[in-house]
């Protein structure tokens, strides 16, 4: 599996790689995360997590030239977040750079044996061409099922150590199924939305609870969220109260909160790290609200195990 062979610029957190011979799979965290032009020799899915937004430049063209320069290419730049999916095909020149403060992403590698045989099999239900689908960039977005099923995988194989490549390639066939069945239906969804002004108030606060949920560690505001909800601070926060008992900045606060004090079980972070993994950019005010809500400090917590 190709295309590793250099680390990126930033601080890297973790990376995991695991090189199964059906289906491969990357797991990367990092601070201010920037890969120059590259190629991997298998097709790749790319799977923003917790906030993520990263941009990738692809350069068309064939691969084998040397990198050009960023500012002297004329590719394409692809924005993706955590709501959406990116299939690359193999040796396709890129490069990738964060657009969030820290960076999160999972990605998956078939090989291309595995994923045209995939295709094939699937290409008379959903009214596909096999190999023009294999080697087209493409964009998807991310459905409930699809963040349920990747979840999933970064629990077995990132937090339980579990390197299976059953699992992963379980997971990766219905990643994919689902991809291919949104695909072929293309319905445009006729639901109000929050964002558009539908749906009554108990809807419009459960909307705003998923959109916090997926960017939960990015940088979030009142005004922010007035601006794409297209409601007034105060009533977000009626609404939001109403339904869920705080405000939204105070749901996303004990999120964070209870996210770190997962994570400071794990020794492999230091505290400046969780700090950052959570969305605070500034260790001393983690701390100060770690122990207001816990009534210890980050290090005596992970020291004394207490919560």
């Amino acid at each position: 599996m190709k295309g590793f062979e250099e680390q990126p610029r930033g601080n890297m957190i973790g990376q995991r790689l695991f090189h199964g011979e059906s289906v491969g799979l990357a797991h990367e965290r990092c601070v201010g995360y920037h890969k120059d032009f590259h190629v991997h020799d298998r097709p790749m899915f790319v799977f923003p997590r917790l906030g993520t937004r990263m941009s990738i430049t692809v350069i068309a063209g064939d691969s084998t030239n040397a990198p050009p320069r960023r500012a002297q290419s004329s590719g394409k730049d692809l924005i993706i977040d955590d709501e959406s999916v990116l299939y690359l095909p193999a040796q396709v020149l890129h490069d990738d750079q964060s657009l969030t403060h820290v960076y999160d992403t999972l990605a998956l590698y078939p090989t291309p044996l595995v994923l045209q045989q995939i295709l094939l099999s699937r290409q008379e239900n959903y009214s596909l061409v096999s190999d023009q689908w294999l080697c087209t960039t493409q964009l998807f977005s991310r459905s409930r099922l699809q963040s349920a099923c990747l979840e999933r995988l970064v629990h077995s194989y990132v937090i339980e150590s579990e390197s299976s490549e059953h699992i992963i390639s379980d997971v990766f066939t219905t990643l994919l199924d689902d991809i291919l069945w949104r695909q072929h239906r293309q319905k445009p969804s006729s639901e109000p939305t929050a964002s558009d002004g539908g749906g009554t108030g108990e809807s419009l606060a459960h909307e705003i609870k998923r959109s916090l949920d997926a960017h939960l560690f990015t940088d979030i505001s009142s005004g922010k969220l007035a601006k794409r909800f297209a409601r007034s601070a105060p009533t977000i926060n009626k609404l939001f109260r109403a339904a869920f008992g705080v405000t939204p900045l105070t749901y996303v606060r004990l999120r964070r909160l209870q996210t770190a004090s997962t994570l400071l079980k794990d020794d492999r972070h230091s505290v400046e790290e969780v700090a950052l993994l959570v969305g605070y950019s500034d260790s001393a005010a983690f701390s100060h609200a770690f122990k207001k809500q816990y009534g210890v400090s980050p290090a005596e917590a992970r020291n004394t195990g207490k919560k």
